[in-house]
């Protein structure tokens, strides 16, 4: 999901919420960083949806379904839509964007980039110096460059990053809307303030209170066929809700709600909402290190004492942290959709205490 990231980078960057380790884990995956074990199960997962849709069409219109082939004349568009919801120390908030470009050579390539996951296993972050795909434009197709990315905080360049990109812009196709929501359908807009995506309002923030979970989401627009893109349709379905059960909560030092952990012995959590067929991240953080873990998302799992000393969890509680995610894809379908990206994300962010003595 390569969009999943830029939920929790966009209420970073509206000065929501303050950085978590998304980007840590795509490093993760990327350069295949940490140590692994298996925490219970040794199956294997080949998504980390709850209820993926399958492609094949919607309302008679296809649905890319990876096998596509990159044509440089018509390459196509590539679409994308999201809804994210995040509870952090007990607050609410939500988010769902889209957006539109001409599709690229890169978003075909489908060669393993992730590393598989394990279900029931955890991973430690460790920093690695990345690798760079490129060191020129002439090692990239034509239309592509060698850039690197970039760093969220300053804007400045990462050195080692550098993979073949080609450069384009987000495209005004004419707006979209979306059934699913409480009340009426949202129409989303090109937005020239984000960089072209497409909101429902001047930030891309909604009222959590509309967001409706075990809900299809519907969405559906004409297009524009002046710029090469028809009419278009897709679904998307979000579960049920999230919300940690076990440990209980405490209050925090700074008087926020808080989970207690001991450093030294396994974590249980328990949480609402799951489901057998699907996955969750849980991560677990501090200053003195960093864990994930995969798990079945079937309401429960352990995180082994070996794993939660790793961490460090520091005496302050506001700067350990955990994190339950749960995400999947839905379908975005039409004859000029070459590529697509439909994605949630339903998210538990709360302080750790250390266990009392």
């Amino acid at each position: 999901m390569k969009y999943a990231g830029y939920i929790l980078a966009f209420f970073l960057l509206n000065g929501v919420i303050f950085a978590c380790d998304e980007a840590e884990e795509d490093t993760d995956e990327k350069n295949g960083a940490g140590d692994s074990t298996d925490a219970g199960s040794d199956s294997d997962t080949d998504s980390d949806t709850d209820s993926d849709q399958d492609a094949g069409d919607y309302d008679g219109l296809p649905c890319p379904d990876g096998s596509e082939t990159f044509i440089e004349d018509d390459p196509g568009i590539s679409m994308f839509f999201m809804i994210g919801v995040i509870q952090m120390m007990g607050q609410d908030m939500a988010i769902a964007a889209g957006g539109f470009t001409p599709a690229a050579r890169e978003e075909f390539d489908t060669e393993v980039k992730y590393a598989d996951e394990e279900l029931d296993t955890c991973t430690e972050y460790v920093e690695e110096t990345p690798v760079p795909e490129c060191t020129r434009n002439e090692d990239c197709a034509p239309e592509q460059q060698c850039l690197p990315e970039t760093d969220p905080d300053t804007g400045e360049p990462i050195p080692g990053t550098e993979s073949c990109v080609t450069p384009r812009e987000m495209m005004d196709v004419g707006p979209f809307t979306v059934t699913g929501f409480s009340g009426t359908p949202l129409t989303f807009t090109y937005n020239p303030a984000q960089s072209g995506a497409y909101m429902a309002s001047p930030d891309g923030t909604l009222d959590p209170s509309i967001i409706e979970f075990d809900t299809e989401y519907v969405i559906e627009g004409d297009g524009d066929p002046s710029q090469g893109l028809g009419e278009f349709g897709g679904t998307m379905y979000l579960p049920d809700a999230m919300e940690i059960t076990h440990p209980e909560f405490v209050q925090s030092e700074l008087d926020l709600p808080a989970l207690e952990a001991d450093p030294e012995d396994e974590l249980l959590l328990k949480w609402t909402g799951g489901n057998p067929d699907g996955t969750v991240r849980i991560s677990l953080s501090s200053i003195g290190g960093s864990i994930t873990c995969t798990a079945v998302d079937d309401g429960e799992f352990t995180i082994p004492a070996e794993w939660v000393k790793k961490v460090r969890l520091g005496g302050a509680a506001f700067f350990n942290l955990l994190e339950i995610s749960r995400e999947g894809t839905g379908r975005l379908c039409g004859e000029d959709i070459t590529v697509s990206d439909a994605t949630y994300t339903v998210t538990v962010i709360t302080n750790v205490m250390r266990k009392k003595e």
